[in-house]
Parts: C-alpha cells; sequence; structure tokens
C-alpha cells in the first residue's frame, strides 16, 4: 500500500472555478472546442528561477496547428509570454546549464529540422546542429549539455541505388528485409558538431539515458532471436564513447525506462514480468550499475509503476507519476524501504514535472474535468503556482460537470465511469446517451477535460459515459487481465450492466442510445451490435471484426496473441467466437464507419469486411475513408470533418434530426 501526503493548489487570480454567470451559461460550441490552446511539454531552468513550455493551437486561417515555446518566471510575478514564433512547429525547449539561453527544436529558413538556441533575453535564434537530412530524433543532453545522444535507423548501403530503382519503377519490397536494419545508438558533439556511433551491432537500440558523469550510457534492447514476436526488452550499458555493450538485466518480460541515480552507482527502470502481456502492471526495480540481482521497489504499490524517474539530490527517493483508476498523480518512492508515498491528491491528471538541479522546485502540467491542461511551478511536495490561463474564453461558456460513477459487473466485479452531462442537466429528466468506449483494451478513460468527445457532445445535449469495464489499465493487475481469451465477453456484459444502471437511475433515455468507439472500442462497438439492437446509433473507428485475419494484418500480432490464449490456429475457437463478422446477419443498429486509410495498427481491410456485409445485406451504414490518416485523425480538416459527421449521425438517430449528413452527401 501507500500513504497520502496531500499538497496544496494556489490559484492565484486564474481560477476557471467559482458561481457561473449567465455568460457561463452560452452553449459551449465545436469551434471553441477546436481551437483550444494545449499545453504541452514543461521545464525549468537548473537553477529553477525560469519556466518553459510549449503551447500548442488550431490556426483556423491556414487550417494548421502550431506549436511554440512560451516563457514564465517560475515565481508567476509577470505572465507568461510566447517567446518563439517560427513558421513551423518550435519543441523540445531546454535550458542551459547557466539558465540564460534555451535550446528547441525545429525547422527554420531552408534548414531540416534542427537544434536552435536563443537567449532569454531575445535576440534571434542561432542554429547550433546542421544534419543534412534533419535531426534524426529527438536529443538526450548530458549533464553539461556539451553532447547529445540520439537513436537512428541504418539505412541500406545501396540506398540511392534503391532510390533510382524506385524511380525508374523497377523496384520490389521484400518484407524480411526490412528486419536486417537496425537502430544505433549516436553522439553528437556540440563543440566539434561531429558525430560518434556508439553501438554497431544487429539490434535495435532505444531509450538511451546518460550517467551523471557522461561517460556511460544505458538503453534498452530486444537480443532474442525473433525480437518482432515480443517485447522482451532488456537493460543494457555502454561506454560513451562506444566499445563492448554489457547486460544488465535478463528478465523474460519488458524492462524499460533506466535512469541513472545521482552518484552514477544504481539504475532503476520499470518492468513486468510477461513479454507479450501488457495488462500486467509495471513495477520499478533498482539494480546496481556493476551488475547483480534487481530488487523490486514497488511491489507493494497496488497500481502500474513506469516511465522515467527523478531522484531525489540525496539519491534516497525518486519521484514518478502513476495512473491511479480514474486519475494520475505524482508519487515519491523511497529506495531502502520500497515505500511509496503519493503527494497529489483530486480528481484530474498531474504530468509532466520537470525538477530543478537541486530538486527543490519543479513545473508541472495539471488538467482538471473542468478545464484543459494548465502550467504549475512551486516545491514538488509544497505549494503549486498557476502560471497559465491559456484558455481564458471557457470562463464565457457552460462547462458540462463531470463525475466518477460506478456499478456492479458480473462478478460482482466494480466497474468505474466517467460521466459527463449536459450542459443544463436536470435530475429526474432523461436524456440520450452516449456511450464511448476505449482502446487497448487496456486503455482507460481519465476524469480530466475531454473536449473532443464529452464536452462537444454534452453541449448537443447528450449525457456522455466512459465505462472503464475490465481490462481497463490502472485498476491492479487482477483487473487489468480479468478479460484475457474473453474480449467481447464479460467487458461487454459490463457495458450492458451500466446501460441498465443508467436507465434505472432516470439518467439515460432507454430509447435513445447510442456507442462508439476507436481501436479496441471500435472493436468493442462493431460487436455490440452484433449483440444487441438496443443502440439506436453507432459509429466505429478504426474497429477490428475479424480477429484472424487482423492477428495476420496488424503490428501487433504478439499482443493479441496473449489476448486470445495462443496462435490463431492454436486457440481458433477463441477468434472465431470474439469476431464480429460471424454475427453481422443479427446487425439492426445503424453504423458509421471511420477508418484512416494508411492505418497500420488496425489496417482498412478490417473496416471493408463490415462494409460490405452491411452493404450486401442492405442494412444502413456509412464508410468514411480518411486519406493519408493512420490509427487516428490528425489533419486538422480531415478532424472537423470527421466531429461534424459524428454529430450530425447521433443527432439524426437519436435525436430524430433530419438529415444524418451535415453536407447531404449520404
Amino acid at each position: 500500500m501507500f500513504r497520502r501526503s496531500s499538497i496544496v493548489i494556489i490559484l492565484i487570480g486564474l481560477s476557471l472555478c467559482g458561481s457561473k454567470t449567465a455568460a457561463q451559461e452560452k452553449p459551449l460550441t465545436f469551434w471553441e472546442l477546436m481551437t483550444l490552446h494545449n499545453a504541452g511539454s514543461t521545464v525549468i531552468s537548473p537553477d529553477g528561477n525560469w519556466v518553459a513550455f510549449t503551447v500548442s493551437a488550431l490556426d483556423t486561417s491556414s487550417m494548421k496547428s502550431n506549436s511554440h515555446i512560451w516563457l514564465s518566471p517560475a515565481d508567476g510575478s509577470i505572465p507568461p509570454r510566447q517567446f518563439t514564433n517560427g513558421s513551423s512547429n518550435e519543441s523540445s525547449p531546454r535550458f542551459t546549464q547557466d539558465g540564460r539561453s534555451l535550446t528547441f527544436i525545429a525547422e527554420r529558413g531552408e534548414s531540416k529540422r534542427q537544434v536552435w538556441r536563443i537567449s532569454l533575453d531575445g535576440g534571434e535564434a542561432l542554429q547550433m546542429t546542421h544534419f543534412e537530412d534533419g535531426l534524426p530524433g529527438t536529443p538526450v543532453w548530458n549533464r553539461d549539455m556539451s553532447k547529445f545522444a540520439y537513436t537512428e535507423r541504418e539505412e541500406w548501403p545501396d540506398e540511392k541505388e534503391r532510390e533510382a530503382r524506385q524511380k525508374d519503377r523497377d523496384d520490389v519490397n521484400i518484407v524480411e528485409e526490412d528486419r536486417v536494419l537496425h537502430t544505433d545508438i549516436y553522439i553528437y558533439d556540440m563543440e566539434s558538431g561531429e558525430t560518434t556511433r556508439v553501438t554497431e551491432d544487429d539490434y535495435n537500440n532505444n531509450s538511451v539515458v546518460w550517467s551523471p558523469d557522461s561517460r556511460w550510457l544505458a538503453f534498452t534492447s530486444n537480443r532474442t532471436e525473433q525480437p518482432w514476436y515480443n517485447s522482451n526488452n532488456d537493460i543494457f550499458v555502454v561506454s560513451s564513447s562506444g566499445g563492448e555493450v554489457r547486460r544488465l538485466t535478463s528478465n523474460t518480460g519488458s524492462d524499460r525506462s533506466p535512469s541513472f541515480s545521482p552518484d552514477g552507482e544504481w539504475i532503476v527502470y520499470s518492468a513486468n514480468t510477461s513479454a507479450g502481456r501488457s495488462h500486467e502492471d509495471s513495477d520499478f526495480y533498482i539494480v546496481p550499475f556493476e551488475g547483480g540481482e534487481p530488487r523490486n521497489l514497488t511491489e507493494r504499490f497496488n497500481f502500474s509503476a513506469g516511465g522515467r524517474v527523478n531522484f531525489t539530490s540525496d539519491g534516497r527517493s525518486f519521484y514518478f507519476t502513476a495512473g491511479i483508476k480514474t486519475d494520475t498523480h505524482l508519487f515519491r518512492c523511497n529506495v531502502a524501504r520500497g515505500r511509496v508515498t503519493q503527494i497529489t491528491t483530486g480528481a484530474g491528471s498531474y504530468s509532466g514535472y520537470s525538477f530543478s538541479r537541486d530538486m527543490e522546485s519543479a513545473v508541472w502540467r495539471v488538467t482538471k474535468p473542468e478545464w484543459p491542461g494548465e502550467v504549475f511551478a512551486g516545491a514538488p511536495e509544497g505549494e503549486g503556482r498557476q502560471l497559465t490561463d491559456l484558455n481564458p474564453n471557457l470562463r464565457e461558456y457552460a462547462i458540462a460537470d463531470q463525475e466518477v460513477i460506478s456499478w456492479e459487473g458480473p462478478d460482482d466485479l466494480e466497474i468505474e465511469a466517467v460521466i459527463t452531462y449536459p450542459a443544463g442537466y436536470e435530475r429526474g429528466k432523461s436524456y440520450p446517451t452516449i456511450f464511448v468506449i476505449h482502446g487497448g483494451p487496456n486503455g482507460r478513460h481519465s476524469n480530466s477535460f475531454n473536449g473532443r468527445m464529452s464536452q462537444m457532445f454534452s453541449a448537443e445535449g447528450y449525457v456522455v459515459v466512459g465505462p472503464n469495464v475490465r481490462g481497463s489499465s490502472n485498476y491492479g493487475t487482477e483487473f487489468g487481465i480479468a478479460d484475457e481469451g474473453d474480449w467481447g465477453g464479460k467487458d461487454f456484459d459490463d457495458i450492458m450492466a451500466g446501460v441498465d444502471y443508467l436507465i434505472d437511475e432516470g439518467i439515460s433515455d432507454p430509447d435513445k442510445l447510442g456507442i462508439m468507439g476507436g481501436s479496441y472500442g471500435g472493436f468493442m462497438t462493431y460487436w455490440t451490435i452484433t449483440q444487441t439492437n438496443r443502440f439506436k446509433g453507432a459509429i466505429a473507428h478504426a474497429g477490428i471484426v475479424d480477429w484472424w485475419s487482423f492477428w495476420g494484418q496488424t503490428d501487433i500480432p504478439t499482443y493479441i496473441e496473449y489476448g486470445f490464449l495462443g496462435l490463431p490456429w492454436e486457440t481458433k475457437e477463441i477468434y472465431e467466437k470474439w469476431s464480429g463478422m460471424e454475427f453481422i446477419t443479427d446487425v439492426k443498429t445503424p453504423l458509421l464507419i471511420t477508418h484512416g486509410e494508411e492505418d497500420r495498427r488496425v489496417p482498412i481491410p478490417q473496416a471493408e469486411q463490415f462494409w460490405r456485409g452491411m452493404d450486401r445485406l442492405g442494412l444502413p451504414v456509412v464508410f468514411l475513408r480518411y486519406p493519408r490518416e493512420g490509427h487516428g485523425i490528425g489533419e486538422p480538416k480531415h478532424r472537423v470533418d470527421l466531429y461534424r459527421r459524428q454529430l450530425a449521425w447521433f443527432n439524426h438517430y437519436l435525436k430524430g434530426e433530419a438529415d444524418r449528413s451535415p453536407d447531404g452527401r449520404y
């Protein structure tokens, strides 16, 4: 178990809370949600005096999303200001060690993606790197910022010849050949501008981190015989000048995210024990730099512990963030005792922590149910001061109320859900309700501001319900693996138990129910409408309909093998039992299918199969294919189009509005 230590948040005149005024009753519009300013990566200067962070927003004139760097004194003595304003995105801010300049990544002028530096006093940014084809990845700086490490995939020795054949249309792609190319670690020297290759072997090397004295690098690598069929990463170390690679761990599961202790004598990393079961909670382990038996530090912590850690100055403890059911909080772990203490409390998400050199100051992001992410600064375990007010216009609108509810699923299992009520919600009155099913299946719905789905639909008069059914993350390993071999079984029953609960509570109108989801949520949407006709409209994005064919198409086949307890020919009955295509003749619910044409995670033939079946049966179905899009829809104009069509679909089938298409095309 873990102890709780509360943290106080002071909002210095920037609070978005308080009683609603008449102006705040104005309905939240689709465009307000599309044009929200979003805080991204946060960083504090070594002396703790300054804070830099990225802010991204949609430019409605160009319909492009841009990211720029903002600057603020950590004490909030003056308001934050936009510090960069290039024509392209600027990202990954990092203070120099003297705290007088910032480095960042951007494309400027004729230069492709490079590292730039700018003085806090202002002036023109100076280009610090000159990679011919642009910086390959994100720099991992050493302590004094004289060098940075990065990873890059090898090129073919005959790359130019291959390009010529492609141009001449005399080319062929051999799948097995792609496995020959590997990712190696490189170091760029800021003074000389020279690049040194650190690893030269036949493996993929990633997640690199420097030792405090810059003499060593720790990294992760999967060195099994068939690394493309498992996630058995281990931790390795190598001299920063290159040479022999030394293995530190040999766990059968995935070891990742190494971090050095301040004295360089220990490495903390996160791991689970299964090479393919991502539902299993992770723990933090510590291992001597010279080698030895790893020790589990968080075995008494009931939730998943992962990601990079930040050691206190004395090395006796470290900070980390972790999801606890619907929230995300900051924790401190005592290395000697393995005792975990919760630092932040309350609803919402606390993330993106960056610490000063003495670990006495920090900057982080806070997202609450009623407002998007804002930047805070202060002592890690003391008072936090809100530095930003990125979306003051939200105070003019009626923000939908949101809370966490629960009901009982099969086996008396408590199922939580994040529910968002429509603006002007009246208790005792039933409303059209949309169930939004998360991906994964080990994703989760968080109790944070969700403009893209919850607030958008709530502004249209819907109750929006995000159930965290069995298999969801951040509820413990037992809950997370409760759906193995049963994808579409009791997790589906969990959803339907929620439907009954909300109807019994008088919240949901039984004749105006909708369901939607993406990825695994897309599968569950397809699956649900083959099992029940209680939903009047459905929207499936990037979902799976046939698990056998999906195993052969996806880039994560091993994940499916663990979910269905074997290979398709070993547990054929399970793959077929939970495939929606097997039951397509039972569908009666009108379905909107949306899918990216370049999706590698859930390739578009999955959507094509279900559309063909429904269309052949003469059932109400519309299929939207988005060019150039992958697993999610990213291009701003496509996102606008998608949201307009989703709203129109539900407004037609759940609320009886005339047009199911916003432009009359179907």
